[in-house]
């Protein structure tokens, strides 16, 4: 008797946490969706409830899935037109998308880059030191503060960033195409959240913040 009303109080238990809201849902059984909600009412018909539970689990979860792509592919859509980039928001970092030819005759090529949003928090930490946001405001000097606050010294082919008095060597970043591109891909991102307007190599400042998430959650 005892093992009977255990076995009772552990279908109850996960009785009580199956969404059962899932059978509504109109799909077709020849998608993931549908043969998910198949195999969950053939395991409810069955009272096999620990199953059902963990399908039920799994439904949320492709579910949740299937958000984050579409909120993903509403963002490339956005980012098209404007200054040739696609954009997908991740929680940690930007992927950046452009389609460059080899020649005018070719097809597109896609070339990706990962930007970790702690490195653009660092180019709006850098923006943010300058001073005075209403001032046009040159690419070199964010860059060269922006090496600064990451203690970055060489380029990714060991040449200095800094003589010995100091100075920025602009040139040996330009010459570094992936910092290069790093600087341009950061820039679009904050022209594309309303932060600055850049173009030919200069910024203005259009929103100060403190960090990129905060732009995210007003846009």
């Amino acid at each position: 008797m005892k093992e009977v009303f255990e076995k009772k109080t552990d279908i109850m238990k996960y009785e009580e946490k199956i969404d059962n809201s899932v059978f509504k849902e109109r799909t077709t059984a020849k998608s993931y969706k549908g043969y998910l909600v198949g195999l969950m009412k053939k395991a409810k018909n069955d009272e096999n409830f620990e199953i059902l539970y963990l399908l039920n689990e799994l439904y949320k979860k492709y579910i949740e899935y299937e958000e984050i792509k579409s909120s993903a592919l509403v963002r490339i859509a956005k980012w098209k037109g404007k200054s040739g980039l696609h954009l997908i928001n991740m929680p940690d970092k930007f992927v950046v998308i452009r389609f460059q030819k080899a020649d005018q005759d070719s097809v597109p090529n896609e070339i990706r880059h990962e930007v970790m949003k702690t490195d653009v928090n660092m180019f709006i930490h850098a923006i943010n030191s300058l001073g005075d946001i209403a001032k046009i405001k040159k690419t070199k000097e964010i860059v060269e503060k922006y090496c600064k606050l990451k203690k970055l010294i060489n380029n990714g082919h060991l040449k200095p960033l800094f003589d010995e008095h100091g100075y920025f060597l602009w040139d040996n970043w330009f010459a570094d195409r992936g910092l290069h591109t790093l600087g341009n891909d950061i820039l679009g991102i904050l022209d594309y959240y309303n932060l600055i307007h850049y173009r030919g190599g200069r910024i203005q400042v259009l929103k100060t913040v403190t960090d990129i998430q905060l732009a995210i959650k007003s846009k």
